[in-house]
This record gives structure tokens, C-alpha cells and sequence, in this order.
């Protein structure tokens, strides 16, 4: 985490915060804020009273380099050892409103190696898409249409079905006019989703 210390440092002395704790135990009041107090031999009340005096405004559980990294719109990518814009990184579909704790380049890398190391799976997973589509496209849908939308997606977008193939509550149709344009971190985040649901 080089250029996580680097970072956080050159935060310190623009911010007029102390990098060294007094003598004779001068603590790395940096490798604290990035390892933890116990890593760099300091009391859990000095670590305490550090963070009240320089980081008041920091919400619970948040590392201070993390809360620093955030200021900046910035987050560390703990496969590539690398500080990135929080543009690089996708939402965690599991944790709402969370970003992945790597970054776009390191979670496709690994999509990648997972597809190479799962074919079979990544197959069945098409067949299936592929068949809840042609399931889901009436004899009247406009295929033209559909495939000039298709066509006209702006980069960076993703076609994305308005009322999900295969949601849970309520499933919609293939056709030109339940199609719509959305962000790839809009397009994660909604999943399968309707907002929506049936009367019991």
C-alpha cells in the first residue's frame, strides 16, 4: 500500500497534521491510519484521541485513509495495489450502495479468468438468457426495431429491459417498447428488479 502511505502523507502535510507522534515514542501517525494502531505499537486512547482531534467528521467504522481516499473521490483497488477514481468501480450487488472492493480493470480481469475456468456454466447461463428472450418476444414484436435500439446504444450504456425477462414478481416481454437505456452501474444495480410488487 506505497501509494496509499504516499497519499495519505501528502494529505497530512497539506492539512497541517502531524505525521509523528512526540518523543520519545514517535509514532507513524500515517502507517496508523492505514494498518491500524495495533501495527504500529500504539495505544487504542492515543489512536482515539488522534482521530477525535483530525478526523471528528469521520462516520463510524471507516478506516481514516479510506474517509481520505473518499474526500478525493478516490478508492484503493486491493488486487492491483492502486488508487483509482470511485468511477472505476463497480457497485457490489450484494451490499447496497457499496463499491466492489476492486476495481473495474481487476473484476473484469477475473471475470475473465472465471469464464475461461467455467465453460459449461457460462453456457447454460446463455442458453438461458437466450431462450427466456425468444420466450418472451410475441409474434408481433417489431424485431427491426428492436434491433435498431439495439444498435443505437450510446457507449457506455447497456440495453437493459425496463420490466425484468425474468424478474421475480412479474415478468415483461421482449419487444422495442420495455427496452431502455442505462449506465452499466445503473444497469448492475437494478438486477432482475422491479420496483414493484404483486398483491398476495
Amino acid at each position: 500500500m506505497k501509494e496509499v502511505e504516499e497519499f495519505v502523507r501528502q494529505y497530512f502535510i497539506d492539512n497541517n497534521i502531524p505525521l509523528l507522534g512526540k518523543k520519545p515514542k514517535q509514532i507513524d501517525y500515517v502507517k496508523m491510519c492505514i494498518y491500524g494502531f495495533r501495527q504500529v505499537d500504539c495505544s487504542a486512547s492515543t489512536a482515539t484521541t488522534f482521530t477525535k482531534k483530525w478526523f471528528w467528521d469521520k462516520p463510524n467504522r471507516v478506516r481514516i485513509y479510506t474517509y481520505i481516499l473518499n474526500l478525493h473521490d478516490k478508492k484503493y483497488c486491493k488486487l492491483c495495489n492502486s488508487i483509482r477514481s470511485i468511477s472505476q468501480f463497480y457497485l457490489n450487488k450484494s451490499k447496497q450502495n457499496k463499491l466492489s472492493v476492486s476495481c473495474k480493470f481487476c473484476a473484469d480481469k477475473n471475470t475473465l479468468k472465471w469464464k475461461k475456468l467455467n465453460p459449461l456454466k457460462v453456457n447454460a447461463d446463455s442458453a438461458k438468457r437466450r431462450a427466456a428472450k425468444l420466450q418472451r418476444t410475441p409474434p408481433w414484436a417489431n424485431l427491426e426495431k428492436i434491433k435498431e435500439f439495439y444498435l443505437n446504444c450510446p457507449p457506455g450504456y447497456h440495453v437493459d429491459h425496463i420490466i425484468p425477462l425474468q424478474g421475480r414478481n412479474i415478468s415483461g416481454l421482449h419487444v422495442e417498447n420495455n427496452l431502455q437505456y442505462l449506465t452499466a452501474k445503473e444497469n448492475l444495480s437494478k438486477s432482475n428488479k422491479w420496483p414493484y410488487t404483486l398483491i398476495k
